[in-house]
């Protein structure tokens, strides 16, 4: 399946083992679609239900300001370690996808990438 950010296929850009970078593609491109009122999709909807930026990025850590009070609190242990370490991977790869054409924000990326993590997706209606 092509999934379209824009005016280019992720699909073949990616490896073809590279399920997780596929399924980030196709739960952009379905939110992408259903913002854009192009057809309601009940798991774009779903998603963006259950897991809004506004309530996710305030409860993990790789959403957290660097310079933040509680970033500083916990700036010396193993897990702030791993979620900027998961943050920046996530930034090389929106990076590389924006420098391919895609339109789509860090913000949105990361979303995704943390829905992809934390939630059961589904490629299929």
């Amino acid at each position: 399946r092509s999934v379209d950010l824009g005016n280019h296929s992720i699909s073949e850009r990616l490896p073809p083992g590279d399920t997780h970078g596929r399924l980030i593609a196709a739960l952009l491109t379905i939110v992408k679609q259903h913002e854009a009122g192009r057809g309601v999709d009940q798991r774009a909807a779903y998603y963006l239900g259950v897991s809004p930026w506004e309530r996710v990025a305030p409860t993990m850590m790789v959403c957290w300001d660097e310079e933040g009070e509680a970033a500083r609190r916990i700036a010396h242990t193993v897990a702030w370690r791993r979620a900027r370490a998961l943050r920046e991977t996530a930034y090389v790869e929106w990076r590389t996808l924006r420098d391919e054409g895609f339109d789509i924000d860090f913000e949105r990326y990361l979303w995704a990438t943390l829905v992809v993590q934390t939630r059961a997706v589904s490629y299929t209606k």
